[in-house]
């Protein structure tokens, strides 16, 4: 399909808008207080901005303190500018900054999706859309917490990554750009470190590639991407990991649970709970959708059970999530064998990768540590814009026809996945759990 610049400049300008609007009016509906932790990362910003330091270990309870403070430093300029309007202003424009932290992160995925396959424009824009109309990314997106922060950081590295492979005669630069993405995404949250290994082998692997005009042997391109990427990692989030250690002495704030205390015991059983548990969280916070895992009401309520509308709902994801994979897969190793397209497979290979990783963390805790974690994707969206990505280019080993079917088909999901979430926040969640 032939389409202009400004056609899809137009498109992500609308896509953009939407996903803001969007995320304002989840964050209204959601009290304030009401997401995971919020006052605890909103008692992290006052310690910054009103007392100039960083909450100590003892404060943890209060203020979070385990994580790192760049989230925190940049929301308190923030805080002191509206705090004088009251804590509910202050909160809301908290929020608003995560918000603009989530735009980010779509527009990233967008530039990387259209790096990659520059020929299929609107490839991007749907990945982008499959970022903006998640719900789960939502709920991240519209709190005040550090998570939107850290999926900005981590979605710039790999966007860094990928045009390293790309632009092999750029390669030392970009890989310098990616390290320090990645700094700093360690230094907003410690799941940030997850798909750091997957961007340092990619601007390893970018040396190897052919490049024009580039004089340099291939085990000195590769060297000097590789040192660029440390330098600048080791100068951001080398330097705050550094001083964690020092001062709490691991990077795992939890403790592992006792056994007796899993609701299973077999591993069999536990890695099927995580990978049934991660793909169901992946789409929405849990309880979002009504259906067989909606959080019972404390006391007897009419409002209970819920119908189920999350396993139909979720069952038409799977075969998109094949396409992604098998689609995925197969451009990817057919683009591998191509010196004209090989860059363009190593950057799907990364795309996978730093899925992998993301997940495969999730699922070591939910397996080894925190029984709760099997439906905590939350913890893997950091690389939500590499997940999303392979959703939108997938597709793309479809004919034309079939393609734009799985991209309108999961847009049309996503959209039903939010109006169902909508409407169990209104007519049951905030009811039946919210304070009064």
């Amino acid at each position: 399909m032939d389409v202009s610049d400004r056609t899809i400049r137009r498109a992500t300008a609308g896509l953009l808008i939407g996903y803001v609007a969007l995320a304002i009016v989840w964050s209204f509906v959601v009290p304030l207080g009401g997401g995971i932790d919020e006052p605890r990362h909103l008692r992290y910003v006052q310690i910054v901005a009103e007392e100039g330091r960083l909450p100590t270990p003892p404060e943890k309870a209060e203020a979070i303190s385990h994580h790192p403070p760049l989230h925190y430093i940049l929301a308190a300029p923030v805080y002191l500018a509206t705090r004088h309007l009251g804590e509910e202003i202050a909160w809301r424009a908290l929020r608003g900054l995560s918000i603009l932290m989530g735009a980010g992160a779509v527009l990233v995925t967008i530039a990387t999706i259209r790096r990659m396959v520059p020929e299929r424009p609107w490839a991007s824009v749907a990945g982008g859309a499959f970022v903006a109309l998640l719900p789960h990314f939502q709920l991240i997106t519209v709190l005040l917490s550090n998570d939107a922060s850290v999926t900005l950081m981590c979605s710039l590295m790999l966007y860094f990554a990928v045009r390293a492979l790309l632009e092999p005669r750029r390669a030392l630069m970009l890989s310098t750009a990616a390290g320090l993405a990645g700094g700093l995404a360690a230094m907003t949250k410690m799941n940030g470190l997850i798909p750091v290994p997957a961007a340092l082998v990619a601007v390893g692997v970018a040396g190897l590639l052919r490049a024009s005009k580039v004089e340099l042997d291939r085990s000195s391109r590769v060297l000097r991407n590789v040192v660029g990427f440390c330098a600048a990692f080791s100068l951001t989030g080398g330097l705050w990991i550094g001083r964690h250690l020092a001062v709490w002495g691991t990077l795992e704030s939890d403790p592992p649970w006792p056994e007796y205390m899993w609701p299973v015991h077999t591993f069999g059983a536990k890695l099927w709970r995580a990978i049934e548990g991660l793909y169901r969280s992946t789409w929405t916070q849990m309880g979002w959708l009504p259906g067989p895992h909606s959080s019972p009401p404390p006391t007897p309520s009419e409002l209970w059970p819920r119908p189920d509308l999350e396993t139909p709902i979720l069952a038409l994801t799977l075969p998109l999530a094949a396409v992604a994979i098998i689609g995925g897969a197969t451009l990817c190793i057919r683009w591998l064998r191509s010196d004209e397209t090989r860059g363009r497979g190593a950057a799907t290979a990364l795309l996978f990768v730093a899925f992998f990783l993301a997940y495969a963390a999730v699922a070591h805790s939910a397996i080894y540590l925190h029984p709760g974690r099997h439906e905590a994707a939350r913890y893997a969206l950091q690389v939500v814009g590499a997940t999303m990505s392979l959703f939108a280019i997938g597709p793309l080993v479809l004919s034309r026809r079939w393609r734009v079917v799985c991209w309108i088909a999961l847009g049309v999901l996503l959209i039903v996945m939010n109006g169902v979430s909508f409407w169990e926040m209104y007519t049951y969640m905030i009811p039946t759990f919210a304070p009064r």
